[in-house]
């Protein structure tokens, strides 16, 4: 029987890992109709089969990658899917998102969610092709950084529009803060979900699909997709932001949030960062960008691709970094090398580490170096304010989990409680999980964003961004002059 809603393959996979077993079973239609979208529905799921007990770690924890409706569909921003599972970082609910092209080949393939349970006895990755599935072997992969992976299963199954999403050395290692990345550059980043897909001896999930999501009515899908990209492209403030976001990306916020003074700086410690403009759209743009890409059916283009051509980083190809990763390794470390901050994005994303929450391990071990809470013995270097090349060498340690990478691969909160010395002060999270680059105090819905979250410190739900007026001249009043 055909499945009732539009949008909806009416199918899902449920892989069973410890028995190496895989079910393809049907939607149930109380969770389309009750839940919508594809975090609503896993959250069900989760609901009913994860005791509130369990070890995010253990083979009890479920792993759900889940669209929704509009996923696939010609209505923009279609390219996204999210991972859900209990969270190792936080010990809650965990949730990420990514963009890109994985989230609509699923549902090209036939399955609206997949389901992973239990551990496998020896590391493997999923493939899906259209309504074919299976596991293969992982064990010439287990190791590889999250390109060479995609790269060796592209070349495996013959195909380099596969779609995959894998995790790196860090989900392996279980680091907590540990992400999925998939179509090589787009992270599934919080909570870390990329270390529940590692405790399963899960390294990649491949997908393959060539059909179509069916809507309702298409004449009237296409009317509500062009009338989204005039809000999107038109009137003073949409094409200003398009503008924006076409030239810089994301990267255009660093110089708008700097000015009104709620640019994360310093650990939190301030909005304001003296040297923004080393780190800024304008010079990101003329000295590092090569080129453009979109996700599914984006006009915007926001994703840049960008070249490190000179310097000690010379060769790095990073797509980004994103406002949210310059802020997490440039203005919150204080650190004003572009090229450095692309390197450790670099790292983050062969890796599988969410740049949010590593960058913020970054800044609360600077911090407890200034404070005399970590020593350079402790270490292993100097950890000042502003170094680029030692924060690099951090994100190497904690990839590694090598000395105090590997307290600070445990996510701020656990660090804290392992260091002492009061250092719980400037471990800057929410419900373990370290906040996104917005300020709470000046950005106040921001504030409420971070404290309502489900997930802790993110910044994807409820946050508004525009809710202050003659916003040029708050950071004077909010700052002073010698300070503005």
């Amino acid at each position: 029987m055909a499945f009732p809603y539009k949008g909806y393959t009416g199918r899902y996979l449920r892989a069973d890992l410890t028995r190496g077993k895989i079910a393809e079973l049907p939607l149930e239609r109380e969770w389309a109709r009750h839940y919508i979208g594809g975090s609503g529905m896993a959250a069900r799921i989760l609901y009913d089969e994860v005791p509130p007990n369990t070890d995010p770690l253990s083979p009890k924890n479920l792993l759900i990658f889940a669209t929704g409706p509009i996923t696939g569909t010609v209505y923009p921003p279609s390219g996204r899917y999210c991972v859900v599972t209990k969270a190792p970082l936080t010990g809650i609910w965990g949730e990420a998102h990514s963009g890109g092209y994985f989230g609509p080949d699923l549902k090209y393939a036939g399955y609206d969610l997949i389901v992973i349970q239990g551990r496998a006895p020896e590391q493997v990755y999923l493939t899906i092709d259209d309504g074919k599935f299976g596991l293969r072997s992982a064990k010439q992969i287990w190791g590889k950084n999250t390109s060479e992976t995609t790269t060796m299963i592209e070349e495996e199954l013959g195909d380099r529009q596969v779609r995959v999403a894998c995790i790196g050395p860090a989900g392996e290692r279980l680091i907590k803060f540990a992400c999925i990345m998939n179509d090589r550059s787009r992270a599934a980043g919080r909570t870390g979900v990329g270390a529940v897909m590692g405790s399963k001896n899960l390294k990649a999930v491949a997908v393959r699909g060539s059909g179509a999501v069916e809507v309702a009515d298409f004449d009237r899908v296409w009317k509500l997709t062009e009338e989204a990209h005039e809000r999107y492209t038109g009137g003073e403030w949409g094409k200003a932001s398009h503008d924006s976001l076409y030239r810089y990306g994301t990267s255009g916020l660093v110089k708008w949030e700097n000015e009104i003074g709620r640019l994360p700086t310093k650990g939190h410690y301030t909005g304001v960062f003296e040297y923004a403009d080393d780190i800024g759209p304008d010079r990101f743009e003329s000295e590092f960008i090569t080129h453009r890409r979109s996700c599914m059916n984006c006009r915007i283009q926001c994703k840049k691709v960008s070249y490190v051509r000179s310097g000690p980083y010379a060769g790095t190809v990073s797509e980004g970094p994103e406002y949210e990763t310059i802020v997490a390794f440039g203005s919150n470390c204080m650190v004003r090398d572009f090229p450095a901050i692309m390197r450790a994005n670099q790292l983050c994303n062969l890796y599988g580490m969410d740049t949010i929450s590593c960058g913020g391990a970054v800044s609360f071990a600077m911090e407890c170096f200034e404070r005399g809470a970590l020593s350079e013995k402790e270490l292993e270097m100097p950890l000042r304010w502003g170094d680029g090349n030692a924060m690099v060498k951090l994100v190497e340690l904690i990839a590694a989990r090598e000395g105090i990478g590997d307290v600070l691969a445990e996510g701020v909160r656990a660090a804290a409680r392992k260091i002492g010395k009061g250092s719980g002060r400037w471990a800057i999270h929410v419900k373990g999980l370290e906040i996104s680059g917005q300020d709470g105090r000046p950005h106040q819905s921001a504030g409420l964003t971070h404290a309502i979250s489900v997930i802790g410190g993110a910044h994807l739900r409820a946050l508004s961004s525009l809710d202050e007026l003659d916003y040029r001249n708050t950071i004077i009043e909010r700052y002073g002059k010698a300070r503005s």
